[in-house]
C-alpha cells in the first residue's frame, strides 16, 4: 500500500542474478536494460514500500542474445 519502487535484478544464472536497478518511481511501466553481452540473461523483479520491506522475486523470465 506504500509502494516506492521497484527492483530488476538480472544476470547470466537464474541462481544469482547479481545486478540489480533501483527504480525509484512506482509510475514506470518500462525499463530498457541495454549493453547486454551475447548469451542468455535471467531477470526477475521485486516491489520495495518507503518502510524498506521488499516484495518476494517475481517469476524469472529469460532473454537470449545472439
Amino acid at each position: 500500500t506504500d509502494l516506492a519502487g521497484y527492483r530488476i535484478h538480472y544476470g547470466t544464472s537464474a541462481k544469482a542474478m547479481s545486478t540489480v536497478v533501483t527504480l525509484a518511481n512506482p509510475s514506470l511501466t518500462t525499463y530498457l536494460v541495454s549493453n547486454l553481452s551475447s548469451g542468455t540473461w535471467y531477470f526477475g523483479l521485486t516491489a520495495y514500500a518507503s518502510n524498506g520491506t521488499e516484495s518476494t522475486l517475481s517469476n524469472i523470465g529469460q532473454k537470449t542474445i545472439p
